[in-house]
């Protein structure tokens, strides 16, 4: 039929420009708080001491949790110096085109072609995906391996569903989560307990270096989680008042919302529920403990720590509009969900549109990132070129008051860190100074060389 190949064709388009957006917003510079922190950070020092080693101190504590996406992040900035961190970026586009590749995959085995790429533009037009798509955190690259991993296992390949399920947990501790919430679902599925332990080893022995690793370093397997140097903001919640309210703001007031499609169709999944096809009540099943599992682990990074469960909530909403009876109902929610996809779209395409002078050299990176130093809190840049003429690749210097490093380009060692090293240069707040930049300062004569007034610092030389 003519208008059902013209959908298709629609569909398509928008898929493909969703990408092209997508990949184009990958070769900014880097501007995310995290990604500055420690995502990019880390690699980055294992870089300069070309070593993996432990990072002490109380600002890199995620330095020994799981960090397989951080390890590939170290050979991306290796060998793309000249974009930095366009390599990461592009890791985290690829793992976004490649979970809304599986979901399709995953929809084929409930829906027609039409509702199947539905379902993939729902999950990868939302506003959290089209965001990663250009930054380095890692959500994406955990996302790839948990819908792989649940793809596998519906389709019976146990084994391999227990490496990607491990590679997951390798990524982010968080996925350990969704162990759970696959070892439920396999053994509902497949009722063979010998299975679901070929699982939980496969997934147990590809993640455990991680943890032992953390295990020799801090004494703990899981740090920092549970650990005291994590605030009350990491706790688990058990406030059940919140169980609606906090779906609701997920959907449609946070500051980074998931989409507000699936807010609109839970009431028709529950109406419709007996319309419903049998085969995809696991589905269902995964999705309510994956959302019961987000809302009790510590949820700092709001909607994107329920990234990894979007494509199955996308596959859902698909299964729900091909299955309702009305057929104008059915097709004014397709129609609803085409237009919240558009304006998704529309909405990435100008956040994109702000890169372009920067992307295509006609604005340098410096004055980009200095024009928006302030959304970057905490963030050090050298916006007045003093620290790249004055401070050589043989000094060192000892740095305070920032918390994040990771456009430092020159060889450095923060306070909480510092181990009693011989530094050239303290670069320290124009404010109170912690103890030991205090004893530090006191021990030496330091003569005072610049200030920054734009990041309040204070560089002061030996």
């Amino acid at each position: 039929m003519p208008g059902k190949y013209l959908l298709k064709v629609g569909l398509l388009f928008l898929l493909a420009a969703a990408l092209a957006v997508n990949l184009l917003s990958a070769f900014g510079p880097e501007m995310g708080f995290d990604a500055l922190w420690y995502h990019l950070t880390i690699p980055k020092l294992y870089l300069a001491a070309r070593a993996v080693y432990h990072i002490p101190g109380g600002l890199l504590y995620y330095s020994e949790m799981p960090r397989l996406t951080e390890m590939i992040f170290l050979f991306l900035l290796k060998f793309f110096p000249a974009g930095r961190e366009t390599g990461p970026h592009l890791l985290g586009w690829a793992a976004g085109a490649g979970s809304a590749g599986i979901l399709y995959l995953l929809a084929r085995k409930y829906l027609e072609e039409t509702y199947s790429l539905l379902a993939v533009l729902i999950f990868y037009v939302t506003p959290l995906v089209g965001w990663l798509s250009g930054s380095a955190y890692i959500d994406l690259e955990r996302t790839f391996w948990e819908i792989l991993a649940l793809y596998l296992l519906l389709n019976r390949k146990i084994f391999w569903s227990g490496i990607a399920l491990g590679l997951a947990i390798a990524s982010k501790t968080l996925a350990l989560g969704t162990a759970g919430i696959l070892l439920l679902l396999g053994l509902m599925v497949y009722r063979d307990l010998k299975k679901i332990l070929l699982l939980t080893v496969t997934a147990g022995v590809v993640a455990l270096p991680w943890f032992v690793s953390a295990y020799l370093n801090t004494g703990y397997p899981f740090y920092p989680l549970g650990a005291d140097i994590l605030d009350k903001s990491h706790r688990l919640v058990f406030q059940f008042p919140g169980l609606i309210t906090d779906f609701v703001k997920l959907a449609i007031g946070s500051a980074d919302p998931i989409s507000p499609l699936f807010l609109m169709l839970l009431p028709f999944l529950i109406i419709f529920r007996k319309n419903m096809p049998k085969n995809s009540y696991p589905l269902i099943i995964y999705s309510v403990l994956a959302y019961l599992v987000w809302w009790l682990i510590p949820r700092t990074g709001g909607g994107r720590f329920l990234l990894p469960y979007l494509p199955v909530w996308a596959l859902l909403s698909g299964l729900v509009i091909k299955n309702i009876p009305d057929r104008f109902l059915r097709r004014l929610l397709f129609a609803g969900a085409l237009v919240i996809a558009v304006l998704n779209l529309f909405y990435r395409g100008i956040a994109t549109f702000r890169l372009l002078p920067v992307i295509l050299g006609r604005e340098t990176r410096t004055a980009y990132l200095c024009r928006n130093l302030a959304k970057l809190p905490g963030t050090f840049y050298d916006c007045s070129g003093w620290f790249a003429d004055h401070i050589q690749s043989t000094d060192l210097a000892y740095v305070s008051g920032v918390h994040n490093l990771y456009y430092l380009d020159f060889p450095f060692v923060e306070e909480s860190w510092y181990r009693g090293e011989k530094v050239d240069y303290l670069i320290v707040p124009d404010g109170p100074w912690s103890e030991n930049t205090e004893t530090l300062y006191r021990s030496y004569r330091w003569q005072e060389v610049y200030r920054d007034n734009r990041q309040k610092l204070i560089v002061y030389r030996l």
